[in-house]
C-alpha cells in the first residue's frame, strides 16, 4: 500500500512538473512577442484577446457607468498596462484622454474608439497630438474605446464647436452595430442599465484574472484552431456606409461648414473596403450635399504589419505617425485651396 501511494505521489510530482515546464514556456513566449510565427503566433494572439488583457472602459479606476454614453473614462491620471505597453493615462473633465485647455473652443477634433484614443500609446504620441503640434491647431481627442460614430457625435454635442474647423472621424468595422441599431430605432440611441455596465466589468476581469496552469489548459485548443491563411478582413456590409452617413446627418455640425474627415482604422489590419465605398456613395445624387463636407482618405496601403503591435490588435507608435502625417498632408491641400479660391 505504501509503495502505491509513492507511486502516486511520484507520478503527480512529474505530472506538475510537466506542466509548471509548459506553464513558463507559454509564459515566456506571451512576454516576449517579437520572436512569435506561424501557430504559436496566432494562438498566442487568440490567448491575450480573449483570456489575458486588460479592457480599458471595464477597468473599475479607468472608467465609469454613463447614464447617455454607457461609460467614459474617469477623470484624473491612471496607468494602463498590457504585456505590450505600460502608459500614463491623462483624462479631462469630459472623460476623453486630452487636457482641459483642449475643451476650449479646439480646432479640430477627433472622434473614434480605442484605436484614436491610442491604446497603449504614450499621450504626447497619439495622432492627434502630433497632429496639433504639427498644424498649429488645437485639437481635442474626444476618442473613447469601442464607442461607434454614433456615440461619437452624441458626446461631441457636449463640446463647444464654435470655433471648429474639422471633425476628423477614425471608423473601424465594429462601428457597424451601434449605427445599425441607431438607423432602426429611428434614430435614437439606447443606453443599457449600470448594473448591465457593472455585471459586463466583473464578468471579463473574472475571464482575464490568472489562475494555476491557465495557460496550459487554454493553449492546446487555440494551437490546433489556429490557421496562418486565415483572411482577417472582413466583408462590409450592404448598408455600412449607409448607416454611417445617417449618424452624420443627424448631428447639428452637418448644418455648419465644418470639414468631416473619415478615415478607417480596424483591427490587426485595414482594407480599404469601407472607404472606397464611401467615395463612391459620396457621388451619388442623394448624398450630394454630403460630399461637400466629408472627405474620405484612405490610409490602409500604410497601415502594414510594422504599424501594429504583436499580440494586441491596435496601431502602436509608428501607426500614429504615419496617421498624424497624411492627415496633416490633407489639412494643408484643403487650406492651400482654399487660399486659392
Amino acid at each position: 500500500m505504501k509503495k502505491k501511494w509513492v507511486f502516486i505521489v511520484y507520478n503527480v510530482i512529474i505530472v506538475l512538473i510537466i506542466f509548471g515546464a509548459l506553464e513558463c514556456f507559454l509564459e515566456y513566449k506571451l512576454s516576449h512577442p517579437e520572436n512569435l510565427n506561424g501557430r504559436m503566433k496566432i494562438a498566442c494572439q487568440k490567448y491575450y484577446m480573449n483570456f489575458d488583457r486588460k479592457i480599458i472602459q471595464y477597468e473599475p479606476e479607468m472608467a465609469k457607468y454613463d447614464t447617455k454614453l454607457f461609460y467614459v473614462l474617469k477623470p484624473g491620471d491612471f496607468q494602463f498596462k498590457n504585456r505590450e505597453f505600460d502608459v500614463a493615462f491623462n483624462v479631462n473633465s469630459l472623460g476623453v484622454r486630452d487636457d482641459e485647455t483642449s475643451l476650449l473652443n479646439p480646432k479640430i477634433v477627433v472622434l473614434g474608439d480605442s484605436q484614436a484614443m491610442g491604446w497603449g500609446i504614450p499621450q504626447e504620441k497619439t495622432f492627434a497630438e502630433v497632429l496639433e503640434k504639427e498644424t498649429q491647431k488645437k485639437v481635442l481627442n474626444t476618442a473613447i474605446s469601442s464607442y461607434g460614430t454614433v456615440r461619437e457625435f452624441k458626446l461631441l454635442q457636449q463640446i463647444n464647436t464654435e470655433n471648429l474647423q474639422y471633425i476628423i472621424i477614425q471608423y473601424c468595422e465594429n462601428d457597424y452595430q451601434e449605427n445599425y441599431k441607431y438607423s432602426q430605432n429611428n434614430n435614437i440611441l439606447k443606453i443599457s442599465s449600470e448594473e448591465s455596465y457593472t455585471n459586463a466589468s466583473k464578468t471579463l476581469r473574472e475571464e482575464r484574472s490568472y489562475h494555476l496552469f491557465k495557460h496550459v489548459l487554454k493553449f492546446p485548443r487555440l494551437i490546433a484552431s489556429a490557421n496562418p491563411e486565415f483572411d482577417p478582413i472582413i466583408k462590409l456590409k450592404d448598408d455600412e456606409v449607409a448607416v454611417f452617413l445617417n449618424v452624420i446627418k443627424q448631428s447639428e455640425v452637418f448644418q455648419k461648414e465644418i470639414k468631416i474627415i473619415v478615415i478607417n482604422i480596424n483591427s490587426r489590419q485595414t482594407s480599404n473596403h469601407f472607404i472606397n465605398n464611401l467615395k463612391k456613395t459620396l457621388q451619388k445624387n442623394e448624398w450630394e450635399n454630403m460630399a461637400k463636407q466629408v472627405i474620405p482618405v484612405d490610409i490602409s496601403s500604410g497601415l502594414t504589419a510594422d504599424k501594429y503591435y504583436v499580440l494586441d490588435d491596435h496601431i502602436n507608435t509608428k501607426g500614429h505617425a504615419f496617421i498624424a502625417s497624411e492627415l496633416q498632408k490633407i489639412i494643408n491641400m484643403h487650406e492651400n485651396a482654399e487660399i486659392v479660391k
